[in-house]
Protein backbone atom coordinates (compact mmCIF):
# COMPACT_ATOMS: atom_id res chain seq x y z
CA UNK A 1 0.00 0.00 0.00
CA UNK A 2 0.90 3.50 -0.32
CA UNK A 3 3.15 5.43 2.14
CA UNK A 4 0.73 8.37 1.89
CA UNK A 5 -2.69 8.17 1.11
CA UNK A 6 -3.57 11.84 0.19
CA UNK A 7 -3.03 13.97 -3.07
CA UNK A 8 -0.50 16.64 -2.33
CA UNK A 9 2.41 16.54 -4.62
CA UNK A 10 5.67 15.28 -3.51
CA UNK A 11 9.31 16.65 -2.67
CA UNK A 12 10.63 18.98 -5.65
CA UNK A 13 13.34 21.11 -6.00
CA UNK A 14 13.01 24.55 -7.59
CA UNK A 15 15.90 26.45 -9.49
CA UNK A 16 17.38 28.59 -7.70
CA UNK A 17 17.68 30.72 -11.02
CA UNK A 18 14.65 31.44 -11.36
CA UNK A 19 14.92 33.52 -8.40
CA UNK A 20 17.84 35.45 -8.89
CA UNK A 21 16.85 39.00 -7.78
CA UNK A 22 18.20 42.40 -5.97
CA UNK A 23 21.94 41.42 -5.29
CA UNK A 24 21.84 37.47 -5.81
CA UNK A 25 23.60 36.62 -9.20
CA UNK A 26 22.43 33.97 -11.06
CA UNK A 27 25.58 31.40 -11.40
CA UNK A 28 24.45 29.21 -14.79
CA UNK A 29 28.43 28.54 -15.84
CA UNK A 30 29.87 26.56 -13.16
CA UNK A 31 28.23 23.78 -10.94
CA UNK A 32 27.42 23.75 -6.93
CA UNK A 33 30.30 21.95 -6.24
CA UNK A 34 29.96 19.82 -8.95
CA UNK A 35 26.28 18.61 -7.68
CA UNK A 36 23.96 20.87 -8.99
CA UNK A 37 24.25 22.09 -12.60
CA UNK A 38 23.67 26.17 -11.50
CA UNK A 39 23.15 28.70 -8.83
CA UNK A 40 22.54 31.87 -7.02
CA UNK A 41 24.93 33.42 -5.59
CA UNK A 42 25.33 36.58 -2.94
CA UNK A 43 28.16 37.93 -0.99
CA UNK A 44 26.97 40.79 0.91
CA UNK A 45 24.95 40.99 3.99
CA UNK A 46 21.47 41.97 3.40
CA UNK A 47 20.88 40.62 0.21
CA UNK A 48 17.48 39.81 0.04
CA UNK A 49 14.94 37.82 -1.92
CA UNK A 50 11.71 35.94 -1.90
CA UNK A 51 10.90 32.46 -3.27
CA UNK A 52 6.38 31.58 -3.02
CA UNK A 53 6.14 28.20 -3.38
CA UNK A 54 3.18 25.75 -2.65
CA UNK A 55 3.68 23.09 -0.18
CA UNK A 56 4.09 22.47 3.51
CA UNK A 57 8.23 22.62 3.87
CA UNK A 58 10.66 24.47 2.53
CA UNK A 59 14.12 24.68 2.62
CA UNK A 60 17.31 25.20 0.15
CA UNK A 61 20.17 23.17 -1.55
CA UNK A 62 22.76 25.22 -0.36
CA UNK A 63 26.67 25.18 -0.49
CA UNK A 64 28.62 25.02 2.47
CA UNK A 65 32.30 27.46 1.86
CA UNK A 66 35.30 28.49 4.08
CA UNK A 67 33.20 31.96 3.18
CA UNK A 68 29.56 30.59 4.03
CA UNK A 69 28.04 33.38 6.52
CA UNK A 70 24.54 33.03 7.95
CA UNK A 71 20.97 33.97 6.26
CA UNK A 72 18.09 35.12 8.01
CA UNK A 73 14.26 34.07 7.05
CA UNK A 74 11.10 34.00 7.90
CA UNK A 75 7.69 32.03 6.21
CA UNK A 76 4.48 34.53 5.52
CA UNK A 77 5.90 37.40 7.76
CA UNK A 78 6.60 35.36 11.02
CA UNK A 79 9.33 35.00 13.17
CA UNK A 80 12.69 35.47 11.85
CA UNK A 81 15.12 32.73 12.03
CA UNK A 82 18.65 32.98 11.38
CA UNK A 83 20.67 30.23 10.38
CA UNK A 84 24.35 29.31 10.08
CA UNK A 85 25.47 28.06 6.69
CA UNK A 86 29.07 27.67 7.32
CA UNK A 87 30.27 24.07 8.88
CA UNK A 88 33.51 23.03 10.45
CA UNK A 89 34.00 20.98 7.13
CA UNK A 90 34.58 24.08 5.29
CA UNK A 91 38.06 24.29 6.64
CA UNK A 92 39.22 21.95 4.35
CA UNK A 93 36.38 21.23 1.32
CA UNK A 94 33.63 22.89 -0.06
CA UNK A 95 29.99 20.34 -0.28
CA UNK A 96 26.46 20.70 -0.80
CA UNK A 97 23.73 19.48 1.92
CA UNK A 98 19.81 19.95 2.12
CA UNK A 99 19.13 22.48 5.13
CA UNK A 100 15.25 22.27 5.98
CA UNK A 101 13.66 26.20 7.05
CA UNK A 102 10.79 25.10 7.98
CA UNK A 103 7.67 22.44 8.14
CA UNK A 104 4.78 21.31 9.52
CA UNK A 105 2.95 24.25 7.65
CA UNK A 106 -0.36 24.18 6.48
CA UNK A 107 -0.41 22.79 3.26
CA UNK A 108 -1.21 26.02 0.88
CA UNK A 109 0.80 28.91 -0.98
CA UNK A 110 3.29 30.71 0.90
CA UNK A 111 5.96 33.09 1.12
CA UNK A 112 9.94 32.42 2.14
CA UNK A 113 11.67 35.76 2.57
CA UNK A 114 15.72 35.19 2.63
CA UNK A 115 18.78 37.73 3.23
CA UNK A 116 21.96 37.42 4.10
CA UNK A 117 23.15 37.98 7.25
CA UNK A 118 26.04 40.53 8.94
CA UNK A 119 26.86 37.35 11.26
CA UNK A 120 29.32 34.94 10.25
CA UNK A 121 31.27 31.73 12.21
CA UNK A 122 34.45 33.72 13.09
CA UNK A 123 36.23 30.74 10.74
CA UNK A 124 34.07 31.95 7.74
CA UNK A 125 36.02 34.28 5.82
CA UNK A 126 33.20 36.13 4.50
CA UNK A 127 29.25 36.31 4.66
CA UNK A 128 28.60 34.71 1.25
CA UNK A 129 25.38 32.59 0.60
CA UNK A 130 25.21 29.76 -2.83
CA UNK A 131 21.87 28.30 -3.26
CA UNK A 132 21.45 25.71 -6.24
CA UNK A 133 17.95 25.22 -5.50
CA UNK A 134 14.65 25.34 -3.30
CA UNK A 135 13.34 21.82 -1.59
CA UNK A 136 9.11 21.94 -1.56
CA UNK A 137 7.38 19.50 0.04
Amino acid sequence: SPLRTDKRLGAHLVDATVCAQGNWTPVKDKTLCGRYPSYIEATKPDAELEFRFTGSRVGIYVSIDADSGDIIYSVDGGEEKTMRIWEISARKFSRVTGKLLCEELPHGDHVLKLRVAHTKSEEATGTAVRIGAFMVY
